[in-house]
């Protein structure tokens, strides 16, 4: 009869006396138990990032939890006995995996994304606790074209007197691949190009009769007078993961097809060498616009936004070197600076209306 006492006293003190501090649950084992609910809550657990650095935050009132793994991009980083203890412990954490960080702090899980420049990423994010597993799951938006370059245009017209067109771009992380003349490769850019003009937004090439500029990520499309018959170009603008092209053609010259659109009141001034302005009236068609202008030899082409605003807001305003040249409505202003230089300089200011061309030709005297 002494034994059957003793063996339930035996029971006892063996269940008592066993190890609490290694506990195995459904989302892993930790050292030591915290005492605390176990069950996991979270406000999402659904994360969806922009392409652009983002960052989003999910909170919690669960205590005790850790994390086992964060997996990004296929690539999983499960999280060792010691950080697991300190996360159910003291309910911070806070790591690194390629793009993505996580951090955990006063209840809230902080999720930070990069900037991505590329196609969509993924990643997950599993949660422990002694009686719960739960996992975050989250991608982050692909960079779309028009992010990664996004250029004002795709396909221009120049005029066959020089002209100049200014575009822009939405994104900044691009380079130029090639240009292409009348459909042959004139031009491929060497790696150490690419990487300055990636870095810099900078880079010009002048190829034949288009000259390819690039200043803070803005590209400048400058032709030379087209005297033959019209010529195309095509211009590749690339990042890692997208090639967007820039095709235009360049009409030729053509003068005295139409009838006189502009009814320009003269066709030349002459200057004195202190100066001065002079206005000239224009009694056909209003939508004309300033094409170029030339001082000394040296041609200024009207820039696309200039030419356009001339021709349909009747306003132009152009200061080159000693010579300013104005449109307000129908009338053309001209102003020259002194002319201290001891020899006469000239001028021509050439206007567009269709097929016709109007130049006004002017010379200053010296002193």
């Amino acid at each position: 009869m002494k034994n059957l006492f003793i063996l339930p006293i035996i029971a006892m003190c063996l269940f008592s006396c066993s190890d609490d501090n290694d506990i195995t649950q459904p989302g892993g084992t930790v050292p030591g138990d915290t005492g605390i609910a176990t069950g996991i809550a979270l406000s999402d657990s659904t994360i969806t990032f922009t392409s652009k650095p983002d960052t989003t935050v999910i909170h919690t009132d669960s205590k005790g939890w850790w994390i086992e793994s964060v997996t990004v991009d296929d690539e999983t980083a499960a999280m060792g006995e010691n950080e697991k203890k300190l996360t159910a412990e003291n309910g911070r954490y806070e790591g690194s995996f390629k793009w993505l960080t996580v951090s955990y702090a006063d209840g809230n899980i902080q999720l930070t994304a990069t900037a991505n420049n590329g196609p969509e990423r993924r990643f997950n994010i599993i949660l422990a606790s002694q009686s719960d597993t739960v996992t975050v799951t989250g991608s982050q938006n692909a960079l779309t074209l028009d992010e990664a370059i996004g250029l004002s245009f795709n396909n221009v017209t120049l005029d066959g007197f020089a002209d100049t067109i200014n575009i822009s771009t939405k994104g900044k992380q691009w380079w130029i691949g090639s240009i292409a003349l009348n459909g042959e490769t004139r031009y491929s850019l060497t790696k150490e190009e690419k990487e300055t003009l990636l870095n810099t937004g900078n880079f010009e090439k002048e190829c034949d009769w288009l000259t390819v500029k690039c200043e803070s990520h803005k590209i400048t499309l400058a032709a030379k007078p087209n005297p033959g018959k019209a010529r195309t170009f095509s211009i590749t603008v690339e990042t890692e993961y997208y090639t967007d092209t820039i095709a235009g053609k360049q009409n030729m010259i053509k003068i005295g097809q139409w009838p006189d659109q502009i009814k320009l009141s003269a066709d030349s001034a002459t200057f004195t060498a202190e100066g001065g302005t002079q206005r000239f009236a224009t009694g056909g068609e209003q939508d004309w616009s300033i094409v170029e202008i030339d001082i000394d030899g040296d041609i200024h082409p009207a820039s696309y936004e200039e030419r356009m605003a001339c021709a349909y807001e009747h306003s132009f305003n152009k200061t080159t070197g000693w010579l300013t040249v104005k449109r307000e409505d129908e009338f053309l202003y001209v102003t020259v600076e002194p002319n201290t230089t001891g020899k006469d300089r000239t001028f021509t200011v050439t206007l567009q209306y269709g097929d016709w061309y109007s130049n006004l030709y002017g010379t200053q005297k010296s002193e």
